[in-house]
């Protein structure tokens, strides 16, 4: 294995912009059966604004790995990109919870997509948005600014609005 898969490893969806798809693409040349590579190359093209593509290479990260919420939680983030199925999302952000409990930006995305004014009226729940978006406070680390804002903000809107 060369040094470049061995960091390809260990960087894992983190900081990515420094590695080409180049290197992913040549780990899944000789391992197409390592479903990280397939989730970094989503990442990548996602990154790049190649929708289709991220799609393609998270779809096989998720048959090779099927309990992998992280590649759940990108698929759900995509379709909701890419065709605004407000059902089929809060479907996927439940699938991915179910698979892991303690995901706290699916928790977040679930708690906003319930809130929002935007989803129709039959799909929203307040309870079950503050539940989540009230779980996310608990698990997501304080460095977590943004999400922490995004979430307190939702919580006031939905006491004030119910």
């Amino acid at each position: 294995m060369s040094a470049n898969y061995d960091d390809a490893i260990l960087i894992d969806g983190l900081v990515i912009a420094r590695f080409s798809r180049a290197v992913f693409e040549d780990i899944i040349r000789r391992d197409g059966d390592f479903h990280r590579a397939h989730y970094n190359l989503g990442v990548v093209n996602a990154s790049e604004g190649k929708v289709q593509a991220a799609r393609q290479s998270f779809r096989t990260a998720a048959r090779l790995a099927p309990r992998d919420a992280s590649i759940r939680y990108n698929l759900a983030i995509l379709n909701r990109r890419d065709d605004g199925d407000v059902r089929e999302e809060l479907r996927a952000y439940r699938e991915v919870l179910s698979l892991d409990p303690k995901l706290t930006e699916a928790h977040l995305a679930l708690g906003m997509l319930l809130a929002d004014p935007g989803t129709p009226r039959n799909l929203r729940d307040s309870v079950e948005a503050a539940r989540h978006l009230e779980r996310f406070l608990a698990l997501a680390p304080s460095s977590d600014e943004e999400g922490r804002t995004q979430a307190n903000e939702w919580l006031a809107w939905l006491r004030a609005n119910g």
